[in-house]
């Protein structure tokens, strides 16, 4: 049994928030070793990572055939984690990074 078109949207929307979960663990690494052949490999790592959580929810939840609109729901689904939960993840980040910095 297929899922429905809004279900999918929804689910795909999910997996690009999951990426951007995946983004912030590697993040760091490309700040902080800052090269730039290991800042593409991370890169690559990352799609690996967005489309491995791609194909695992197509599989689990039986997607249809590949749509523009899946594609479209991931990529929204990242913009909007790197736009809230993100920004607010790195408040946090910085703020306990200047108090311990103080003590």
């Amino acid at each position: 049994m297929q899922a429905s078109g809004l279900y999918v949207f929804f689910s795909c929307l999910l997996c690009g928030t999951a990426s951007g979960v995946v983004y912030d663990l590697l993040y760091p690494l490309k700040v902080f070793l800052n090269h730039k052949k290991l800042n593409f490999a991370l890169d690559i790592l990352f799609f690996l990572f967005f489309s491995a959580i791609y194909i695992f929810a197509s599989v689990l939840f039986a997607f249809p055939a590949f749509r523009l609109y899946m594609f479209v729901a991931c990529c929204i689904g990242l913009l909007l984690y790197l736009k809230s939960c993100h920004r607010i993840l790195d408040f946090f980040v910085k703020r306990l990074y200047n108090i311990l910095k103080k003590k």
